[in-house]
């Protein structure tokens, strides 16, 4: 009888250890990124310190900075270079002859890539030093959200937004906005720098050179990623809303640029028809991609409803679902949370180094142990272990029964 018992203990414990191999979409046995839009824009302020501490805090593997100037050359974070509508400056007479319209265009006079054209009359950060930002609060600019953190917080520095990002130990995206706008701005001004020079720089600073850092560096203006090129190991993430830009000369030119990932506006990936429901997947596209070496990531993963096609049910879940399943490797997100609590339900693991780089993933059912990640597939040496315990038990257990 106790030899009947060891050895279904012994298959018990050993067999769920081979057999359970992880199985998801995600790039070497990982889950997907989640990337937290902003910190957590959804629920905050977006571009606050609790935007970011929180965003971190609610699963996301890397935190969103979109990258300003100021008039004194420092780096903020801000969705736009002009901010009337995400802070309180207008309620700041002192600041009211700084109200100015500039040209918000990219570089390629044949194609919008990221046009804004005219913007103004408005308040833009290139015409505040960093300290008078700092006396600006800010507020949340969705009507339908949360506005209890309104008037509470303040514009956050690259320099503060990296803090955070290393105190929580998560990676950092931060995206090079207008630069054809803001280096034309900053010639005009005699100022001989790009806003490329000082993103980099800033990068430098704070340990972020090589592609093993926890840097995504962004940016829609396909030129301003070419002149990247060489100038820094960073990982760079190309973004890409335009389906006239996903032909396959295209994709080979962001290649050439040497870009880790192209981040698709969602809709290129699952387009909505006429009535709001999401038909056929551009599966061929994500393909493709993957095909030419960069992995896919796409925006802006939201809860409201007003985001969701309408055969998603009304429930984010089933959106997420889809993108799963099509092979997503990140999820930009305004709701970080609801992301990770998506992956937490599937197969996949999240990449989490110790102190000697080993990714830590469950041992069998039973949360023992720590192995390195595995494959879909066995190795041979995991064949040779399964062959030799159930060549080792069938006798014993036949033994024990006849």
């Amino acid at each position: 009888m106790m030899g009947l018992i060891f050895v279904l203990t012994f298959l018990t414990l050993l067999l769920p250890s081979l057999i359970r191999i992880d199985a998801n979409t995600g790039p070497n046995g990982l889950c997907p990124v989640v990337l937290g839009h902003r910190g957590a824009a959804g629920i905050y302020p977006e571009h606050t310190v609790i935007a970011y501490e929180n965003g971190a805090d609610l699963g996301a593997d890397y935190i969103e900075c979109d990258v300003q100037i100021t008039k004194d050359l420092h780096l903020v974070c801000s969705h736009e270079a002009w901010i009337k509508e995400v802070c309180n400056v207008e309620k700041r007479p002192e600041f009211a002859n700084r109200s100015n319209t500039y040209n918000m265009d990219d570089d390629d006079p044949d194609f919008d890539w990221n046009d804004k054209g005219d913007i103004g009359p408005n308040f833009f950060t290139i015409d505040f030093n960093v300290d008078e930002l700092k006396t600006l609060l800010r507020r949340q600019v969705t009507p339908s959200r949360n506005p209890n953190f309104d008037d509470k917080y303040s514009f956050v520095s690259f320099d503060e937004y990296v803090s955070i990002a290393k105190s929580k130990g998560v990676g950092i995206a931060p995206e090079i906005k207008s630069p054809t706008a803001i280096n034309k701005i900053l010639a005009e001004r005699g100022k001989n720098v790009t806003v490329e020079d000082l993103v980099l720089a800033a990068l430098s600073k704070h340990g972020y050179s090589g592609p093993d850092d926890k840097c995504l560096l962004q940016s829609f203006e396909l030129s301003s990623i070419e002149r990247l090129k060489g100038r820094t190991g960073v990982k760079r993430v190309f973004l890409l809303k335009r389906a006239a830009k996903t032909n396959q000369e295209n994709l080979q030119r962001v290649k050439n640029a040497d870009v880790f990932s192209i981040c698709l506006d969602k809709t290129l990936i699952l387009p909505p028809d006429s009535k709001g429901n999401c038909g056929v997947p551009n599966q061929a596209l994500v393909e493709q991609i993957h095909a030419l070496g960069m992995q896919v990531y796409a925006y802006t993963f939201k809860n409201e409803l007003t985001s969701l096609c309408w055969n998603y049910l009304g429930d984010v879940q089933n959106e997420l679902d889809k993108f799963y399943d099509l092979g997503l490797d990140g999820y930009f997100a305004d709701y970080p949370n609801t992301v990770r609590s998506f992956f937490d339900q599937q197969n996949c693991t999240r990449e989490s180094m110790d102190s000697n780089g080993a990714a830590s993933i469950g041992f069998g059912f039973w949360g023992m142990g720590r192995i390195p990640p595995l494959t879909t597939q066995f190795s041979l040496s995991h064949w040779i272990m399964l062959v030799f315990a159930t060549a080792t038990a069938i006798p014993l257990l036949i033994g024990l029964l006849v």
